[in-house]
């Protein structure tokens, strides 16, 4: 069937552009075999049919893919989503209430349209409902159990998506030739516009503390390459003809990954100009892994902090800039010995001036 396979095609185009939008294919497919209406036992093959021919659809695209881009695609999916670690660790409480500042007004609006529909008695349209709520619910919940913050506004978006179409029936009572229900729904649909607005505000004004640290490391530039978690976005914002390069963001999280050992190696290798991270900006197990960081580029003569800035009001969280102390002074110890006493003569080089 035609529609069948487009929505198969959408599916697998949605979770190669966005590896979370796999977890979505369930939930859409579970729509595609609900009949809006039963006449007859042959009413009930078409959905089954167009499910079926979207699963199949979906799944060869995807299996095609990976057969051509397994290795990349294996480790992108299991980073982001499958075997996801917190990259950002926070409470439950926090976590709730930023769930809550970003949909719950949606999602009290999606709830009542279910209850509106139930005693409609609209059962198709009920359960085509709760399976939008139980799918706009999926991403949050999922990263509220592993206390993850990083991109849960922007999941929430995803949220929004699915629990429009149950809102959009309680909103559908405005409608109603009742004013005290149309001023209501009025209130409400206001409500809905200031809370985006706030929360668009809240969710994009992040590069502001981020420039600050790219500012921080072009006030005195080191020539070299840049370690950050925030690296890709650093990049984008570094001039062309800059002497600055970052790595991806994805490296540094690699690196951090890998725990204290590893992060020291990389800090004493001297192999970086800088490294540029956030406080209360790793999982629990990480903890110790920034410390690490900090404690070794503290120890490190090669390296100096240069700002230390609050990642925003919001959080406890500290943007560290760190800068490789170059081109340190280059002396031989006759050169040391000659501010003692005058002559000249060639001997052993000592970087930093220690022998």
């Amino acid at each position: 069937m035609t529609s069948g396979a487009a929505v198969g095609a959408l599916l697998a185009l949605a979770a190669a552009t966005k590896y979370a939008g796999a977890a979505f294919i369930p939930a859409v497919l579970g729509l595609c075999l609900i009949p809006l209406s039963i006449t007859s036992p042959r009413s009930l093959l078409r959905p089954v049919a167009r499910a079926g021919v979207a699963a199949v659809t979906a799944a060869g695209l995807l299996l095609g893919a990976y057969r051509l881009w397994g290795s990349s695609i294996k480790q992108g999916l299991s980073f982001t989503t499958t075997n996801r670690r917190a990259l950002d660790y926070q409470p439950t409480t926090l976590l709730v209430r930023s769930v809550v500042f970003d949909i719950g007004l949606l999602l009290a609006l999606a709830l009542a349209g279910l209850v509106i529909l139930a005693l409609r008695r609209s059962y198709a349209q009920f359960v085509i409902g709760c399976v939008c709520v139980l799918a706009g619910l999926l991403l949050p919940v999922s990263q509220i159990r592993i206390h993850e913050f990083t991109s849960l506004d922007k999941h929430t978006a995803f949220s929004a998506l699915f629990l429009a179409l149950p809102a959009a029936v309680a909103l559908d009572l405005g409608l109603t030739k009742r004013v005290g229900v149309k001023v209501a729904i009025a209130g409400v649909v206001w409500l809905l516009l200031i809370d985006g607005l706030w929360r668009s505000d809240t969710q994009f004004s992040w590069p502001e503390s981020m420039l600050s640290t790219l500012h921080a490391v072009e006030k005195h530039p080191v020539r070299g390459l840049y370690v950050s978690t925030d690296g890709d976005s650093e990049k984008y914002y570094t001039p062309s003809d800059s002497p600055i390069t970052w790595e991806p963001s994805a490296f540094a999280y690699s690196l951090l990954g890998q725990g204290p050992q590893a992060v020291a190696t990389v800090i004493r290798s001297n192999k970086y100009a800088g490294f540029v991270y956030r406080s209360s900006g790793f999982s629990g197990e990480s903890t110790a892994t920034e410390r690490t960081m900090t404690r070794v580029l503290g120890d490190d003569p090669a390296y100096r902090l240069v700002a230390r800035i609050r990642v925003d009001p919001y959080h406890d969280g500290h943007w560290y800039v760190w800068q490789k102390v170059w081109p340190r002074p280059r002396v031989t110890v006759v050169d040391a010995a000659a501010r003692l006493s005058p002559g000249t003569a060639t001997g052993v080089p000592v970087l930093g001036g220690r022998p």
